[in-house]
């Protein structure tokens, strides 16, 4: 099990760079993220439980400045998929959240130029005990202070990547995104776990500190690295639970998912007017003649569509509804065929019409979804919404 946590993080992040496409490009950053746990990971259990020499020959302390990256790679994959523009890369003072990793790489020069032997030599005295690991030649500072700073940088970051999360808005606000957003679900279960794990390194740390890292402690040392080592294994874990994170497409076995997941694909490959800047007022002023056409009550119509129709691009419209309206475009889009369903038999238009002709005029294929979609905006079906309307005013002879 051990040796499953140890690289389960590092195949995360390859394979978030095979998936890597126009529309998820903020995964460069994700990938680093995990790329960096998942290092930390297999250097801890190399170290503590799988005893493999060969292994820590290329991370001790090789990729110890990596490290320390995962809270700044967190908080700007956050960032990123939150901005209204779409993916956000680095500029000029982004370039300040790796001066720490920088420094920790000239820290560990002395160690770095040690020859082969004496590295070997170092890696199996770390390996018989792990304590000696506080004793790797540093320039400034020694190693042991790391195991205060990361944790602290960690839950530093971890404050302004909840305040990103909250978009200045209430706890009330974020619980209702990550009720109806699936992507706030995911950023949420992300920084919970990236937490905890923070918390439960700081916590380790001052213990080590207030027994003074003492060798005859260590089966106790190792025992209480289990946690944050279970807790890194349930971060790798939940991303399988996100399909949209590594391939940018929702599992989603609705008529309407299946469409999207289709089409998703297709819309990256639309160009025209990808890189023109919108902000959300004039998205919303295109939107609004587009819909003049009841675009939206046909079959199959969905966020690609409308990027296919108005040169919107794909990342732009699904910010202006999530962020912007607040609402998942699904959600938004029942609601208003709904709305033309209870037009229709508000005002007699659906005469003579059948169920299925009703919901097939709204754009829903079957009969299912569209009393599914009618009772989760109206809280009845539509028989019972018609035999809700007094007679006298119900103009409507539809055979429900």
């Amino acid at each position: 099990m051990v040796d499953f946590i140890s690289v389960f993080g590092i195949f995360i992040s390859i394979l978030l760079l095979i998936f890597l496409k126009p529309y998820n490009k903020s995964n460069v950053y994700l990938s680093g993220y995990f790329f960096s746990m998942g290092s930390l990971a297999l250097l801890r259990n190399s170290i503590l439980y799988l005893q493999n020499e060969t292994i820590l020959q290329v991370f001790l302390p090789g990729l110890l400045p990596v490290f320390i990256t995962s809270a700044p790679f967190l908080y700007l994959y956050i960032r990123s998929v939150l901005d209204p523009s779409g993916y956000r890369s680095l500029k000029g003072i982004d370039y300040l959240h790796f001066v720490p990793s920088i420094f920790l790489l000239v820290n560990f020069l002395p160690h770095y130029l040690l020859s082969y032997d004496q590295k070997t030599a170092f890696i199996r005295a770390v390996l018989n005990d792990p304590i000696k690991i506080l004793y790797v030649k540093s320039l400034f500072y020694p190693l042991k202070y790391n195991f205060l700073l990361r944790p602290l940088a960690g839950l530093i970051y971890l404050y302004f990547t909840i305040k990103l999360l909250m978009q200045g808005k209430s706890i009330a606000n974020l619980l209702e995104n990550i009720k109806s957003n699936a992507d706030f679900k995911w950023f949420t279960s992300l920084t919970i776990f990236t937490g905890l794990s923070h918390l439960m390194i700081s916590a380790l740390a001052l213990y080590f500190w207030n027994t003074e890292f003492n060798p005859a402690l260590m089966d106790t040392y190792k025992f209480y690295m289990m946690f944050p080592a279970f807790t890194t294994l349930l971060l790798n874990v939940s991303i399988l639970f996100f399909p949209k994170v590594i391939y940018g497409i929702f599992v989603d076995e609705s008529e309407d998912g299946i469409q999207e997941a289709v089409s998703t694909m297709q819309a990256v490959k639309f160009k025209g007017g990808a890189n023109v800047e919108m902000d959300f007022k004039e998205i919303a002023a295109q939107l609004n003649e587009y819909f003049q056409g009841k675009s939206y009550l046909k079959p199959g119509f969905n966020l690609s569509v409308i990027t296919k129709e108005t040169q919107i691009p794909y990342h732009k419209l699904t910010n202006y509804f999530t962020m912007y309206l607040g609402v998942n475009f699904n959600d938004w889009k029942n609601d208003i065929r709904i709305a033309h369903a209870v037009d229709l038999i508000d005002h007699g238009r659906a005469k003579n019409l059948t169920l299925e002709s009703i919901a097939y005029s709204c754009g829903y294929l079957s009969r299912s979804n569209f009393v599914n979609a009618f009772r989760k905006k109206m809280g009845m079906t539509p028989s019972e919404y018609v035999k809700s309307i007094p007679e006298t005013s119900l103009v409507t002879s539809a055979e429900f």
